[in-house]
Parts: structure tokens; C-alpha cells; sequence
């Protein structure tokens, strides 16, 4: 995502599943700056890393990202820059907001 961009990448209702063997995955690493990715009542599945995001190369990029979730039993353990969504929240995240006024047929 740009600066300017209110929503980037949004999960909605998603279920995360992984092949057998794989038990440490991140939900996403900063990797730039701006970067917006949401999780919305998804299903994790046991092989999502406790923390769920891990800071990659640049140690500055949380400074500027929004990584955020919303789910009925919060972790608790998620990394410390990364923000848990209050129900309230959620109404900003319809459909017509995520995409900016056009809505898929």
C-alpha cells in the first residue's frame, strides 16, 4: 500500500491452512514502509507463530505499517507493534471502503 491508501491487504471470514509439517508461520513482516494488512474472524490453525508478525529487514517499517486483527479470543501474545481491533472498528471495513467505492459483480 501507498501512504494515502486507507486499506491494503484485508481477510475477511478467512480460514489459514499449511501442508503437513509446516508449524511456524507469520501472518506478514513489514517488509516496507506503509504497508496495511488486516485479519478480520479468520481461523488461524495451529501453525501460525504465537507472536503472528515478525519484523524482517528494516527494523523501522513497523513505525509506519497498521497489521491488525479482530477475533473473538485474542492471542494476547501478538507482537507488541501490531494492534488488536475493537468490535466498533469493523464497520470501516465494508466492502465499498476496502474498495474505495467499487464493488465486485
Amino acid at each position: 500500500t501507498t501512504e494515502r491508501q486507507e486499506h491494503g491487504f484485508v481477510f475477511k471470514n478467512c480460514q489459514l491452512t499449511a501442508a503437513p509439517g509446516v508449524d511456524k508461520v507469520f501472518l506478514g513482516r513489514p517488509w516496507r514502509k506503509f504497508a496495511k494488512t488486516v485479519f478480520l474472524s479468520c481461523d488461524y490453525g495451529k501453525h501460525i507463530h504465537p507472536e503472528g508478525w515478525q519484523i524482517w529487514s528494516n527494523e523501522t517499517n513497523p513505525e509506519t505499517t497498521f497489521y491488525a486483527e479482530y477475533t473473538d479470543s485474542p492471542t494476547g501474545s501478538r507482537a507488541g507493534w501490531t494492534v488488536q481491533l475493537r468490535k466498533k472498528q469493523l464497520k470501516a471495513y465494508t466492502p465499498k471502503n476496502i474498495f474505495r467505492g467499487w464493488l465486485p459483480q
